[in-house]
């Protein structure tokens, strides 16, 4: 229940982003206002806050092993996956590195602090800490190795008889770290924790707890400006193959990566199975953009982006359920309600399809359309005969083996099914 209600008020505080820059309300000024705040103040005073008073649990170091191997498999993959890309959308000498790096980010970037400490917060209280860690490990050897992957991307791409040797790209590329204010407060957070060890001062505490205060919200509102047009690309399957390739592999290799390698290591995989789960964070697309995304690349990240948010929140949503319920009958109960309220919803938009269909001549003009406008009916059908069933068995207190015709029922209700299955595979 408390894992629902986390997720519905991400949801809802991403909606309203998505409103208001949809709107208008928002102008792109004022996001980039708002995401300058959160990458150089917000983000950076809770990471400082929170490795500063930092209280390692046991098991912190294999834990670090297993994420970091798993990320380091999921960064090399995704590296390949962008620079193979490349070959086919053309463009300068630098631009294999760049879609390598960039995809290397999207892979391994995740929502620690933004969605993972609400969310694992609830299901597992007492590990809240790796979060931060995880976080920090991410800022200093994943980041930093894309920054120099993107360094070098930057040197390639100008003139032959310009271009910086490749020490003196990586001497710039680590001497710019050093106003990287997420890099620096780790660095300034683990020093603290190794020197001083002990809590930070009052007159230091409260005004970091205070500017970085409004960073969650402020981190799910951009959330939600990132879903304005992020679709608009994907207009073929062609142009959807990478933002889904993108999303494979961070919301189900890396996860698997993680769960199979944390077999190894300790019994209880199930705390780093739904750290994995997390999507990747909206830095990741503001790193693309400092660095040159624009077009066709940047317009791939964005749907890659949201397509990968949509995933995780199913995702984290399921194996919530699973990771917190023991009982196998609460389980099944609570499949039961979300298929119901899956298919009202699916009755919903079935009944607008159709009527659109219907009641819109050019729809009837091809042979697909109306082939379409079938299997929307059909999808209606299912979706009405199901939840119609299910409402009167609630509704008079009945289990459904209790109904005299429930075998009737549930002829028809799978005849429903397999015909409509049929009609999606034949479409």
């Amino acid at each position: 229940e408390m894992l629902g209600k986390v997720l519905l008020e991400v949801m809802s505080i991403q909606l309203l982003g998505f409103l208001l820059k949809r709107s208008g309300a928002v102008t792109p000024v004022t996001e980039a206002g708002i995401g300058h705040y959160v990458a150089v103040i917000g983000f950076p005073c809770v990471l400082f806050s929170a490795l500063a008073e930092l209280q390692p649990a046991a098991g912190i170091l294999p834990l670090m092993l297993v994420i970091g191997s798993a990320k380091a498999l999921v960064f090399g993959a995704a590296y390949l996956i962008g620079s193979r890309s490349a070959s086919r959308a053309g463009g300068a000498p630098g631009e294999p590195l760049l879609r390598g790096a960039l995809f290397a980010i999207f892979g391994t970037n995740s929502d620690d602090v933004g969605l993972g400490v609400p969310i694992l917060g609830i299901l597992f209280p007492g590990r809240v800490d790796a979060l931060y860690v995880l976080a920090a490990m991410q800022a200093l050897l994943f980041n930093p190795l894309a920054y120099v992957l993107l360094g070098v991307s930057g040197a390639r791409s100008g003139e032959p008889a310009v271009r910086p040797s490749l020490a003196a790209t990586l001497c710039t590329v680590l001497v710019g770290l050093r106003s990287n204010m997420l890099v620096l407060s780790v660095f300034a957070g683990l020093a603290y924790r190794l020197i001083v060890a002990a809590p930070l001062p009052w007159f230091a505490s409260y005004p970091i707890e205070l500017l970085g205060r409004p960073f969650q919200p402020l981190v799910y509102l951009i959330g939600g400006f990132g879903f304005v047009g992020a679709f608009d690309s994907l207009t073929s399957l062609p142009a959807a193959v990478l933002p889904l390739a993108v999303v494979a592999l961070k919301s189900l290799c890396l996860p698997m990566a993680a769960f199979l390698a944390m077999r190894w290591v300790e019994p209880d995989g199930d705390y780093i199975f739904l750290y994995a789960l997390l999507p990747c964070a909206n830095s990741a697309l503001v790193i693309a953009r400092i660095y040159g995304a624009s077009g066709p690349l940047l317009a791939t990240l964005s749907s890659a982006l949201a397509l990968n948010k949509v995933a995780a929140f199913l995702l984290l949503f399921f194996a919530g359920i699973l990771a917190s319920e023991s009982s196998p009958r609460e389980a099944m109960r609570i499949k039961a309600t979300f298929s119901f309220a899956m298919l009202c919803l699916s009755l919903a938009g079935g009944v607008c399809l159709a009527l659109t269909g219907a009641l819109t001549p050019d729809w009837r003009r091809s042979r697909g359309m109306r082939n379409l406008l079938a299997h929307f009916v059909l999808q209606g059908l299912l979706a009405a005969s199901f939840c119609g069933v299910q409402a009167a068995n609630h509704s008079l207190g009945m289990r459904p083996s209790d109904t005299p015709t429930y075998r009737l029922q549930y002829a028809a209700i799978d005849a429903l099914r397999w015909s409509t299955n049929a009609s999606l595979l034949l479409l």
